[in-house]
């Protein structure tokens, strides 16, 4: 992406924002100080870009649909694999989104990667439960446990002690998140 793209990107949305803005009745904004129309408009672009931010963070992802056809199961038995901590999915709008990471693509049919499998385990341990958004920042972070790699690098790379390490970096991850 250009910096020039990313102007106009910036023009765009605040075009977008003046228009609703202009479009509120001015009684809703006068009882605001500056400071807290500041911090309103803040929000407003980190709510309004969170989604694309956590697309980011994500990585390549599947959908719900596609997941779902994928391993030939329903959308019910999605939701318990995802409720019991043995599969990562992101919520979106109107949909689950899953890391690709966490899955062996070259395993007839899909799975969950052992190491990451016993990853998720060891963070539920630690914090009684899978945070979605937790984990795929986790995974997607240099870890000084993986030797300055990300856990996405680090299943790229393969490894006889891939499992361990993976694992006790979710340990130390979790741990700390938890006090």
């Amino acid at each position: 992406m250009t910096a020039t793209h990313a102007d106009d990107m910036r023009e765009a949305l605040a075009r977008g924002f003046r228009e609703r803005l202009d479009a509120l009745p001015s009684h809703l904004l006068d009882s605001l100080w500056p400071s807290q129309a500041e911090q309103l408009g803040g929000r407003v672009v980190g709510a309004a870009l969170a989604p694309k931010i956590w697309a980011d963070v994500a990585g390549e992802r599947f959908d719900t649909a596609q997941l779902v056809q994928m391993l030939g199961i329903t959308r019910q038995a999605l939701a318990k694999r995802v409720a019991s901590g043995t599969l990562l999915g992101l919520p979106g709008k109107g949909t689950t989104f899953y890391p690709r990471w966490q899955f062996d693509l070259s395993a007839e049919p899909l799975r969950v990667r052992r190491s990451v499998a016993a990853a998720f385990t060891a963070w539920v341990e630690e914090m009684g439960s899978l945070d979605p958004y937790a984990v795929a920042s986790w995974a997607q972070t240099l870890q000084p446990e993986l030797h300055d790699l990300t856990p996405v690098e680090h299943l790229g790379k393969g490894g006889g002690d891939k499992a361990e390490l993976l694992i006790f970096s979710a340990r130390v991850t979790a741990s700390r998140l938890a006090q």
